[in-house]
């Protein structure tokens, strides 16, 4: 895993300027390092990858595990350089990709209700296997408990709701988990896309979600059958029980989706396009999820951004993603207007309710866009080789005339360029 600075990112002096006020702030003691307090430079932790570039890229997750661990050991031996710490980053990877994989499992409760004891609904996503289920296996069953941070630990509340059990292998816990969470929230947010595509709601208030398809409030995680303890368990801060509790649809309105979750997790699977396509929509399930309207429509704002800008481009301009996400619409200046105005929310951040609340009338507007685009990718975007190649042909012009005078200019140069190889012989 070659590792490199990033100095157009961060530069040698904010690199520098980090290591001096962690050297100062931490001191050096038996077993470890002592911190001024517990979360000190947790923010720092996460930027920190920032200043250099993985290639093949991690999982970011992962990357800010390892250059944490990297940053620890070299304040604890010395030296805190950029070159020391790159070579510990490495080292520490190659010991993790030295350790044989398990099997870890991971179960919570999903809110489906209706699935009986019998019935099961399997899904798969590369080699993590998803069951949606009634009942848990005798293995997978706990008692409550008290967790040391979160208090007491009902493992089947919500009662009455369905369980979802993940598995796959992996090296390393935290690994495991954000691999087997991540394809439960691209499994949660097709279902969501499914299931209210082309619906409408007029109810709002603090306990409306967007999609009503979630997981529960724990997740427990065991290791080659065994359970890893009452202390290692994974908690969902947004839990909102109330919200939970609210009016949901039929299992029958699941089941209705199932083949078409399938089918699009089946073009993901090999698509091209995976790694733009797949994080948009796990970032439209935090919008799913989201209980304010402001947050839900940022994060349905940013899934259709993920799609229609580039990772690399620094002018993340509302404008583009407006031209972009409107190439194909009929009613181009409609659709123009509506996203126009939404941008506008966004920016703001002005929560503007007349009779309703205008967020969760335009989230609504939004979810069904980026429904629209996304599932269009999905199914007809696998002839794209890129992500370059798919903006490209979204940039092109918008009528038949201007598309036949562009394919002219095109023709023209690949004559010129024909004549130039003819004229070297």
């Amino acid at each position: 895993m070659p590792i490199n600075r990033n100095s157009k990112l961060v530069s040698n002096e904010q690199l520098q300027e980090f290591f001096d006020l962690f050297e100062s702030m931490t001191k050096v003691v038996e077993g470890g390092i002592s911190f001024p307090s517990i979360r000190a430079f947790a923010n720092f932790e996460e930027m920190l990858p920032d200043a250099f570039t993985v290639k093949p890229p991690l999982k970011r997750p992962a990357v800010i595990r390892i250059f944490r661990n990297a940053l620890y050991d070299c304040r604890r031996k010395g030296p805190l350089t950029a070159d020391a710490l790159i070579a510990r980053a490495e080292e520490i990877h190659r010991l993790n990709r030295a350790v044989q994989p398990k099997e870890f499992t991971l179960w919570t409760k999903i809110r489906i209700y209706g699935i009986d004891r019998t019935q099961a609904l399997n899904f798969k996503w590369g080699d993590v296997s998803i069951r949606l289920c009634g009942q848990l296996p005798r293995w997978l069953r706990l008692d409550p408990f008290h967790n040391s941070d979160i208090g007491d630990v009902a493992p089947d509340a919500p009662a009455r709701s369905a369980y979802v059990i993940l598995s796959c292998r992996e090296r390393k816990e935290d690994d495991a988990v954000d691999r087997m969470l991540d394809a439960l929230n691209l499994l949660m947010a097709l279902m969501n896309i499914y299931q209210t595509r082309g619906s409408w709601t007029i109810m709002s208030g603090s306990n409306w979600r967007a999609g009503q398809l979630r997981m529960g409030p724990f997740q427990f995680v065991y290791q080659d059958r065994k359970f890893l303890g009452e202390n290692r368990i994974w908690y969902d801060p947004n839990y909102d029980e109330a919200a939970w509790n609210a009016p949901h649809p039929g299992l029958e309105k699941y089941l209705e989706v199932v083949p078409f979750t399938r089918k699009a997790l089946s073009a993901l699977s090999q698509h091209p396009l995976k790694h733009v396509l797949v994080p948009a929509l796990q970032i439209s399930q935090d919008a799913f999820e989201a209980q304010e309207g402001n947050h839900r429509l940022l994060r349905f704002w940013t899934a259709l951004e993920k799609i229609y800008v580039e990772d690399w481009n620094k002018d993340r301009s509302n404008q583009k993603v407006i031209d972009r996400a409107t190439f194909s619409d009929t009613d181009h200046h409609l659709t123009r207007w509506q996203l126009g105005h939404i941008s506008r929310l966004r920016n703001e951040h002005v929560h503007a309710r007349g009779h309703g609340d205008a967020f969760m009338e335009q989230s609504q507007v939004l979810r069904e866009i980026f429904t629209r685009h996304i599932l269009h990718w999905i199914f007809h975007g696998r002839a794209f080789d890129s992500h370059e190649a798919l903006l490209a042909y979204v940039d092109l012009p918008r009528t038949d005339e201007a598309l036949l005078r562009k394919r002219k200019l095109v023709d023209r140069r690949l004559a010129l360029n024909k004549n130039k190889q003819r004229e070297r012989f």
